[in-house]
């Protein structure tokens, strides 16, 4: 049985692994805030650490496309998205 998922749904666990990964502590606890951009055609995550996720739909490649920059002060920055042929979350962070 397959199982597909909703984009949307994908969409925020996509910016909650990230930003989770991003965070420059996992142990404060962070509000993130997320809205719809209708002018970019993104939803956009801002937390109050100053860690900021934006996710656009790539119509082109059928997939959204999320990323991610950490708080001020971290030198990290990731960038994730689902894989089409294994419906996984791949995370590449520089």
């Amino acid at each position: 049985m397959r199982t597909t998922f909703n984009p949307i749904l994908l969409t925020l666990l996509t910016l909650a692994l990230l930003l989770g990964l991003a965070s420059t502590s996992l142990a404060d606890t962070g509000r993130c805030t997320t809205t719809e951009n209708t002018i970019l055609k993104s939803l956009e995550t801002i937390c109050d650490d100053g860690s900021r996720a934006i996710s656009r739909w790539d119509s082109l490649l059928q997939r959204w496309e999320t990323i991610v920059q950490p708080a001020p002060g971290t030198k990290q920055s990731c960038q994730g998205r689902v894989n089409p042929l294994t419906r996984q979350i791949e995370v590449r962070c520089r």
